[in-house]
């Protein structure tokens, strides 16, 4: 049986180590294959794969990028998280050219797990706080607009 700690240990590890590194590994070891994410900017992904592009993106948006974990709670099979971020923008961030300018995000997933591995995140960050911030474009809706229809 997977204790509460170690599922917490799993979401802290991953989390840090795919933002702040970019170890793509972590996604194969962490997430199930059919891991489904319902995110609030950038829609429902599906799969690591969809996970890998969203990280890519954000990471070479974001050169800098650092995630610290603020604050873990378990029950059961899942784990709540909540996290801030900041960095500098760099790189383009999906068809907004880079701005140049830092900021600060915070956010909350709810993971629910399966044995070992994610299974489905619930994320919410402040989306709108970043569009402010970076001053990006109100139409913004994430490194993915434009690239296919996401289910919102």
């Amino acid at each position: 049986m997977v204790s509460n700690e170690e599922r917490k240990a799993i979401c802290r590890w991953g989390y840090q180590e795919l933002w702040n590194t970019g170890n793509l590994d972590v996604i194969a070891e962490a997430v199930a294959e059919d891991v489904l994410v319902h995110d609030v900017v950038n829609g429902e992904l599906r799969g690591r794969d969809e996970i890998r592009e969203v990280v890519v993106a954000y990471r070479a948006a974001f050169s800098d990028l650092h995630l610290t974990i603020e604050d873990q709670i378990a029950e059961g099979d899942t784990v709540v998280t909540r996290w801030s971020a900041t960095g500098t923008h760099d790189g383009p961030l999906g068809d907004v050219p880079a701005t140049g300018r830092s900021g600060t995000l915070i956010g909350v997933n709810i993971s629910r797990f399966s044995g070992l591995q994610i299974v489905e995140v619930w994320e919410t960050w402040d989306g709108l706080g970043l569009v402010h911030q970076l001053k990006l474009p109100r139409r913004w809706n994430g490194v993915l607009s434009g690239r296919r229809t996401l289910k919102r």
